[in-house]
């Protein structure tokens, strides 16, 4: 039996069966369908990817592989309902503290204003200025769209990085991290004077923080001392605790000590 997809020389005579016509009719429609469903396709494949598409709102051009703060949807369902659901465009400024946990990194260069295509989930390429080799952890570096900071904690996971410290150019997961509370300004939990009688009533609640500040600073005492043959003062020492806006400790400071009392002459 001939093959029906037999080529044909220069000045053969054409003869095409109906397996080969039809074969050509069902390539034809595959390949209009596959170029009408390529939007659809795409937009499934980036979502499920980590890429999404930025406006860069930073009032800059940020470079390939640069680090914008994630604000808001550009087109809200407020503005238009349609729109949101079916255009995924994140608004992104230049990195503050608050967008911690909340970044993306550029995969092309982007104007400012215009509209291109970033990282938000996922493993990429990103400069880091690495404070501690030993870090494993990266974090958004606030005011500065070149790189990310390293830390002991962070929201993207370093997979790998050049050795020592400074400027170096890394291989992080985004999401794969701890993400960092912040203590920038903390309310504080602190008596005016150690001594005072008066029970303190004021609190803090993780969930619901004063306006306006992130974590929360407390004096806690840690010791009491008394020395016999020294001065024969009654110390107490006390330090304090820093908890960032996640209720996790930031730092401790060192140790301050006040005296409790000083015999008298009997």
């Amino acid at each position: 039996m001939a093959d029906p997809f037999r080529k044909v020389q220069p000045g053969d005579r054409m003869r095409i069966s109906a397996d080969a016509y039809n074969a050509f009719v069902e390539a034809a429609q595959a390949y209009r369908d596959g170029r009408q469903g390529q939007g659809r396709e795409i937009s499934h494949q980036v979502r499920s990817s980590g890429i999404v598409r930025v406006r860069n709102d930073s009032g800059s051009a940020v470079g390939r592989f640069g680090v914008l703060g994630v604000d808001a949807p550009a087109i809200t369902p407020t503005s238009s309902l349609s729109g949101f659901q079916n255009h995924l465009v994140l608004s992104c400024s230049t990195p503050a503290s608050a967008h911690a946990g909340r970044f993306v990194v550029l995969l092309e260069p982007i104007p400012a204003g215009r509209i291109g295509r970033a990282m938000a989930g996922g493993v990429v390429q990103v400069q880091i200025d690495v404070t501690d080799s030993g870090h494993g952890f990266a974090e958004v570096k606030n005011s500065d769209p070149a790189k990310l900071a390293s830390g002991a904690t962070g929201s993207a996971v370093i997979l790998w990085k050049e050795s020592g410290t400074g400027t170096k150019w890394a291989i992080i997961r985004i999401g794969g991290g701890d993400k960092a509370g912040t203590a920038n300004d903390p309310a504080v939990i602190l008596p005016s004077s150690f001594e005072t009688e008066s029970a303190q009533s004021d609190t803090w609640d993780r969930a619901n923080p004063p306006s306006g500040k992130d974590g929360v600073k407390v004096r806690l005492q840690t010791r009491t001392a008394y020395n016999e043959s020294g001065d024969q003062k009654l110390y107490a020492y006390y330090r304090e605790f820093t908890y960032d806006s996640l209720g996790k400790l930031a730092s401790i400071s060192a140790e301050t000590r006040v005296i409790v009392d000083t015999p008298g002459a009997c």
